[in-house]
């Protein structure tokens, strides 16, 4: 029996090491398999996200800058779903290439509003990027010097909530979005853009000089003649302010000007155009012993394009983003361009290059 007892103490020692092994592996399987089981929870955490429509906390999007990125900022304009109104510049950059990525961060919940009324449980924010003339390099719009080069092409657009129909049929998602925009129609509901490239043209850059120049046709000589530059509505006071008043330089049978003058303001809104657009033309009269336009002085003919009359049109640079939108609803450009028409509207807009085939007779003239 003794014997027995001895056999059996021994046979346990072994199967006891065993133990103490396996038991000891077992500890870092279960380790592995405790992160193995954290991971997959971690897994259908982040599935469950998707599928909850939680937005990602932050937005990656890159422009492509077309146009000349000399002297040029970029920013963001927060706004609502309307573009109506306007909060101050955030993102604010130096352009320095023509491939620029901007980082958003989730906006606050307090800045959240309605993005649109036929879904009033799902909050969003809006921004609209911008480019500007930044002469000083500082990433800050001066109104003083400064002006808008870019707006309304896209905006941002970020989404919080369950998206019903409307937004869902539109391919809105939460979270961000980048969507097309137009002046005068809105927010496209078509097609997201690719937030990989997103285009942003210089479509409000201003024409800071314009060249007018053609035939001269009248039968007066040409050492008599000044051409004036001012607004019909402005030279039937017979005291008009006026943006040129020189002589003319006529060579060869050809004459010619440069418009590089900003009018007097109060040009601006004589015409049905647009309140800040200064509609002007070119006149040529014989000038008296002064120099310059006096009432008595006597007007022989103007500017004329296929008979006629070629006006020179000025709108201001943007500084503010509504107004600038509202140029852009309305097909105007900021700066000089041309315009064919006579006393009575519509005025037709023309290629620029047109001004260079002006000729100044009395094929168009008209008093005011």
């Amino acid at each position: 029996m003794r014997s027995a007892l001895l056999w059996l103490s021994f046979a346990l020692v072994p199967l006891l090491g065993c133990g103490e092994d396996p038991k000891h592996d077992d500890t870092s399987e279960g380790d592995t398999d405790t992160d193995t089981d954290t991971d997959t929870d971690t897994d259908t955490d982040a599935d469950a996200d998707t599928d909850t429509g939680k937005p990602p906390q932050s937005g990656t999007f890159i422009f492509r800058v077309i146009g000349p990125p000399e002297q040029l900022g970029f920013g963001l304009l927060p706004t609502n779903a309307h573009a109506t109104d306007f909060e101050a510049m955030v993102q604010g950059t130096v352009i320095s290439g023509d491939i620029l990525e901007i980082e958003m961060p989730m906006p606050d919940a307090h800045t959240l509003t309605v993005f649109d009324p036929t879904e009033p449980d799902v909050l969003g924010r809006v921004w609209m990027p911008v480019t500007f003339h930044d002469a000083d390099g500082n990433a800050e719009l001066d109104v003083a010097t400064e002006y808008y080069t870019s707006v309304g092409e896209s905006v941002i657009v970020y989404l919080e909530g369950t998206l019903g129909e409307t937004l869902d049929a539109a391919a809105f998602q939460p979270g961000w979005n980048i969507r097309n925009y137009t002046p005068g129609e809105g927010i496209d509901y078509t097609q997201p853009l690719d937030s990989r490239d997103i285009p942003i043209r210089q479509n409000i850059d201003p024409v800071t000089s314009l060249r007018v120049e053609g035939t001269y046709e009248l039968d007066v000589d040409p050492s008599l003649i000044h051409v004036m530059v001012t607004a019909p509505e402005d030279l039937a006071d017979g005291k008009p302010l006026t943006v040129q008043d020189r002589a003319i330089v006529e060579k060869d049978g050809a004459w010619g000007m440069t418009l590089n003058n900003r009018p007097p303001h109060l040009h601006a809104g004589l015409r049905d155009l647009d309140e800040d657009a200064a509609v002007e033309a070119i006149y040529a009269y014989v000038v008296g012993d002064s120099g310059v336009f006096e009432s008595n002085d006597t007007i022989q003919g103007m500017a004329c394009l296929n008979a006629q009359s070629l006006l020179p049109v000025y709108v201001p640079p943007a500084v503010e983003p509504v107004p600038a939108l509202r140029y852009l609803a309305k097909g105007l450009g900021t700066g000089w361009s041309i315009y064919l028409g006579d006393t009575e509207p519509p005025l037709k807009p023309v290629d620029a290059k047109m001004a260079l085939s002006a000729s100044i007779s009395d094929d168009c003239y008209q008093e005011p």
